[in-house]
């Protein structure tokens, strides 16, 4: 699909691909240039090229450049992982599908996630193999090849294969570059896509889910994004808890204290972390988050997992949150 967005007085179009060559012509005879790092056509803004671009691309399926919070405020209940990687397990483990096999015990009123919003800096690789950075997010991009969880396939078994990808909004500003050392080539920093595909584990589990995938800091996402745009997030997930989780601003048990506030009733972790005392900065965790309240809250659990099936940290435990004040 293309795509076009208009910003900070400028016009961009991403072409899903090559455009026909009287197209470009004409999109260079109007001013348009050609982003080559960013792949967008682009010109200052002006009502004569918007309306020459819809000419243009008459007959075309044609869309506004849509935000994060535009295309999660259609859904209801939203799971967020952090620092995801290319794990999707999440899509797996909470599905109807599952819980009805396994005999997962649904909580009282429970609904299981109609999307999911993974955020990572970028696209996580086989540690020994560097050179193929991005190179899991292009095979899911593409829709032509199923992409299997590159690090720990013994534990994940399972494939995705994108129907569709739509680019949305970027979120450049979310990302310390002195922080994350993006590679010249690393062409995801502060990009944002919805992603429709097939998730396919074993022979018995196949279903369509849907999925954002955005490329920036979890403590930036998380206040600029979910806070600001007041998106409600039901399930957290923290199975791959890193040193780096709170990016170049925050460390420790900062995602556990703002639970409260992005609305969560539930919380699915490794239970070594739950259980180890981790530290946390109070006072630099509240001035990262002005105005929002920071209290932890009162866990109980609903249903773990071995390790193996999902995570190499240790046992996944579904726990119930409770943010009433004691």
């Amino acid at each position: 699909m293309t795509v076009y967005d208009i910003s900070d007085g400028r016009i961009k179009v991403f072409f899903d691909r090559i455009p026909d060559e009287e197209i470009r012509w004409a999109m260079k005879h109007s001013g348009f240039i050609w982003n080559k790092n960013g792949r967008f056509w682009h010109a200052e803004y002006s009502e004569e090229r918007e309306a020459l671009m819809s000419v243009l691309l008459y007959g075309k399926k044609v869309r506004k450049m849509r935000s994060i919070a535009e295309v999660a405020g259609k859904y209801r209940h939203i799971c967020w992982y952090p620092s995801a990687g290319m794990d999707f397990g999440g899509l797996y483990f909470l599905s109807e599908e599952y819980y009805k096999y396994n005999n997962v015990p649904l909580d009282d009123g429970q609904m299981l996630p109609d999307l999911f919003i993974f955020t990572d800096v970028s696209p996580c690789v086989p540690m020994n193999e560097p050179e193929k950075s991005g190179a899991g997010m292009e095979e899911l991009k593409s829709g032509k090849t199923n992409l299997r969880y590159p690090l720990r396939d013994l534990i994940c078994d399972y494939t995705v294969k994108a129907i569709s990808v739509e680019k949305l909004k970027d979120i450049s500003d979310m990302i310390d570059s002195s922080f994350c050392a993006f590679s010249e080539h690393e062409s995801y920093k502060g990009k944002a896509y919805y992603i429709k595909a097939v998730f396919h584990k074993w022979s018995k589990f196949e279903k369509t889910v849907h999925f954002i995938y955005a490329f920036g800091e979890n403590t930036l996402f998380a206040r600029d994004v979910l806070l600001k745009e007041h998106i409600p997030v039901e399930y957290a997930i923290q199975v791959r808890y890193g040193n780096a989780f709170g990016g170049s601003y925050l460390r420790g048990d900062w995602y556990k204290h703002i639970t409260g506030e992005l609305g969560c009733k539930y919380f699915i972790s490794n239970r070594g972390y739950m259980e180890c005392d981790d530290f946390f900065d109070r006072e630099r965790t509240a001035e990262f988050f002005s105005g929002h309240g920071l209290i932890a809250p009162r866990y109980s659990e609903l249903y773990s997992i071995d390790g193996s099936k999902w995570s190499d940290y240790g046992d996944v435990v579904w726990y119930k949150l409770d943010h009433s004040t004691p």
